[in-house]
């Protein structure tokens, strides 16, 4: 009887034993795949006004929330802070959209040097000011808008993309540090739609708006053709204006930044005199000169025309009716002899008519 005691204390502390070694090795994982999992979210450590992250539904966004990769945030009259794993902050600015692409983050442990970065977001509208953390030459931040990549090592700028304006512009300002600024789906060595935005500096990817219905070549094609604005060096003034507008304790709503310093398409642009047009491009537009004409803009010429004619008289030999095309760099190209049927396109004297390029594409 004494045995068969014993036999069965044995066996309960066993088992009371293996229970306890097992709860621990569970308890182990769980605190593994927790620590894994925060490296690979957001925490949202403040949010003022109407915040929302899209699910199945919208639900309202709270300090201390964790977002992951996937998840879709927007802004209606409020802004929402978000902090990386590795330190790099996000603001999301009023009237924006932003989602969650990827986030992958390693911490050096005791004894380890290594550290690694992979947080890529996107803005979809709106604007964005990030504050990137310093990291290892291999590391990466990236900021997708349709158009156009910007990538930091470290430094902080605001990022603004509005699909609702015409040109699409992916602009950034930067306040300190560095940004790379370059055209989304370039697989070839074009240095032209590639640059540095350097401390105090403000520079777009400017590219034509493409109508709702565009498939993806139409939009690809259109990025093609885009071209890079000079970069503009903002005075301290203007640079402190930004800042105050786009600062955490600012005024929610107050008057975005995007779209506010003067970007000139072409260094050399000057005021041309003005030419009889159909939608006329402003002097902050100008690309092409003689005549004026905007990015992807059109010009008709109504060629060898008769003086005193009061139309263009395709009708008579030698009198046509040619469209142009006004390029990124400047030039007009692409001439176009028309069908005699468009001569209205042309208008009757020598000065170029200009104006969007309507079926031209």
């Amino acid at each position: 009887m004494a045995d068969s005691l014993s036999r069965v204390a044995a066996l309960a502390m066993c088992v009371l034993t293996c229970v306890g070694t097992s709860s621990r090795a569970a308890s182990v994982v769980d605190d593994e795949e927790a620590a894994a999992q925060a490296m690979r979210s957001a925490t949202v450590v403040a949010v003022e006004g109407r915040v929302s992250k899209k699910d199945s539904e919208f639900s309202s966004l709270t300090a201390g929330m964790k977002l992951t990769i996937g998840d879709r945030i927007e802004t209606g009259l409020g802004r929402v802070k978000l902090v990386f794993p590795e330190g790099s902050e996000l603001i999301l600015l009023s009237d924006s959209a932003l989602r969650l692409v990827d986030i992958k983050t390693h911490l050096p442990a005791s004894g380890e040097t290594a550290r690694y970065r992979n947080i890529v977001v996107e803005l979809s509208k709106g604007e964005a000011r990030v504050l990137v953390a310093p990291q290892t030459d291999d590391s990466n931040f990236e900021l997708h808008t349709r158009t156009a990549i910007v990538g930091w090592q470290k430094g902080e700028s605001i990022v603004g993309f509005d699909p609702s304006e015409a040109p699409w512009r992916t602009q950034v300002t930067t306040f300190s540090g560095s940004a790379v600024l370059e055209a989304d789906g370039r697989e070839d060595a074009d240095k032209t739609r590639i640059t540095d935005v350097g401390s105090g500096v403000v520079t777009a990817y400017v590219v034509e708006a493409q109508p709702p219905g565009a498939i993806p070549y139409e939009v690809e094609a259109a990025i093609h053709r885009g071209f890079m604005s000079p970069p503009k060096r903002l005075s301290p003034t203007e640079l402190a204006s930004f800042d105050r507008l786009t600062v955490w304790g600012s005024k929610v709503g107050g008057s975005k930044t995007f779209g506010k310093a003067p970007l000139k398409p072409a260094p050399n642009s000057k005021p041309i005199a003005s030419v009889a047009t159909k939608t006329s491009a402003s002097v902050q537009d100008v690309v092409c000169r003689a005549p004026a004409g905007g990015f992807n803009q059109c010009s008709w010429t109504c060629e060898g025309n008769p003086k005193g004619s009061k139309a263009c008289r395709t009708e008579l030999r030698g009198v046509q009716c040619v469209r142009r095309l006004c390029r990124a760099n400047g030039q007009w190209a692409e001439a176009t002899v028309l069908p005699a049927g468009h001569a209205r396109e042309c208008g009757a004297g020598s000065a170029p008519v200009t104006g969007a390029c309507g079926s031209y594409w």
